[in-house]
């Protein structure tokens, strides 16, 4: 957990609770730069956050690992999201609502700059009462405001909705979600991993960005 000037909390969540079934494998487990993808994303939380790996929230059930169950089992990024923004919330240590960064464990281009932009946000207040931000155009990663009113509209589409509207992007649209730009980060915000020309592609894009 860390604790800015202004006494927020802020806590991060690694969604990786996926069946990988396009892969063909699991896919929390591929290496990517000698890393696994699931070591990557909680490094870059770890780091991000000036935490310790164990102060991230590995959502799903995880193999071999310390994970975070969901909530609600087998219902998607929501059962696990929902259960990180209890934790949040349970564990705050102070009397406004903590924050938590939310990223996705198959984004193998996200880096430190592009979490550190929801950071600073998060870190200029919430005048406009966002109960997340987001970059244009992307749902993930994003960082959320830990209150009563987002854990109610989670709680309600989880309970409520049909398998085909419990997602990141219905939540989205019943919050409100401050929208910041992404045009410098809009190839490697698409570069999430679904099949396995996917990874070959990311590949690619990387070397194009160190070039």
């Amino acid at each position: 957990m860390y604790t800015d000037d202004m006494h927020t909390d802020f806590f991060a969540a690694v969604l990786a609770g996926g069946r990988s079934s396009r892969m063909g494998r699991d896919k929390r487990f591929l290496m990517w730069n000698q890393e696994l993808l699931l070591d990557r994303a909680i490094r870059l939380a770890s780091e991000v956050l000036g935490v310790q790996p164990n102060q991230v929230y590995l959502c799903g059930d995880v193999p071999g690992r310390v994970s975070l169950p969901d909530t609600i089992p087998k219902i998607g990024p929501l059962g696990g999201l929902w259960s990180a923004l209890r934790q949040a919330r349970r564990f705050a240590r102070s009397n406004s609502d903590p924050w938590l960064l939310v990223l996705p464990v198959d984004m193998p281009l996200l880096d430190h700059e592009i979490l550190m932009g929801l950071l600073a946000e998060a870190k200029k207040g919430n005048p406009d009462e966002s109960l997340a931000i987001a970059y244009q155009d992307f749902e993930m990663p994003f960082i959320l405001r830990c209150g009563e009113l987002s854990e109610k509209i989670i709680e309600k589409i989880c309970l409520e909705n049909p398998s085909s509207l419990r997602s990141i992007r219905v939540y989205f649209e019943k919050l409100s979600v401050r929208r910041i730009p992404s045009q410098s980060f809009h190839g490697k915000l698409a570069s999430n991993l679904n099949f396995p020309s996917d990874v070959r592609a990311c590949f690619h894009l990387e070397v194009l960005n160190e070039s």
